[in-house]
């Protein structure tokens, strides 16, 4: 719940700036806010998916709950588990190895092995790198955006090519899936929550815009 929780205020974070400025340097700006949100929304999504896994490991429980789920709880849950590989000694799927590569060269970390292997992938593209720095305000404002950085870590995270369009088209796919996969986690949350609740003797109702939860 937490974690569904922090990827709603992510999104309603990127929601919330919908207007594209014009000004080059403002729009380079914002590209790179937006690259940030969508590595930390991927991040977040990648800790989601091991917290799910590891919640429905425990067989037990899990089954005790998964009887109580309607069919399209169930449904969600199967393709939570086929988006994600769950269960599989096979390699992982395309998007869960998306998830965990950007999860851990895109998001959380500043490891500086990551930022040399983003400058590496963009040396070996386009053989040299002349993005520059961008600077916005002054240091005694206390406030220096550094445009190479992002550069780097997201090369390291989505890849660098010449042959942009392929990289936009893989980008591109990888996340529909994920807009498919939070649709899912949707679903199977809130359907996994009535049905503890019923487990445990609550029985949810549903008026207009609110909902109860009542002693059985």
């Amino acid at each position: 719940m937490s974690a569904y929780n922090d990827i709603l205020r992510v999104v309603e974070w990127m929601q919330a700036y919908q207007h594209k400025p014009k000004d080059r340097l403002a729009r380079k700006i914002d590209d790179q806010r937006r690259s940030m949100q969508w590595r930390l929304l991927l991040g977040l999504l990648h800790e989601t998916s091991k917290s799910l896994k590891r919640m429905t490991s425990d067989q037990n429980r899990f089954r005790e709950l998964f009887s109580y789920l309607d069919n399209d709880g169930r449904a969600a849950y199967e393709a939570l588990k086929e988006f994600l590989s769950w269960n599989s000694s096979d390699a992982p799927k395309p998007l869960d190895a998306f998830l965990f590569r950007v999860r851990n060269q895109g998001a959380f970390h500043y490891i500086r092995s990551h930022f040399g292997e983003g400058l590496k992938q963009l040396k070996e593209s386009f053989g040299s790198v002349d993005d520059g720095f961008i600077l916005e305000g002054t240091p005694a404002q206390g406030r220096i955006r550094f445009s190479f950085a992002d550069t780097a870590r997201n090369a390291a995270a989505f890849g660098a090519n010449q042959d942009v369009n392929r990289i936009n088209l893989e980008l591109g796919k990888h996340l529909e899936e994920v807009l498919e996969l939070m649709a899912q986690f949707n679903h199977f949350l809130q359907t996994a929550f009535f049905s503890y609740c019923r487990l445990r003797g609550f029985e949810p109702s549903e008026d207009h815009d609110n909902f109860r939860i009542n002693r059985t």
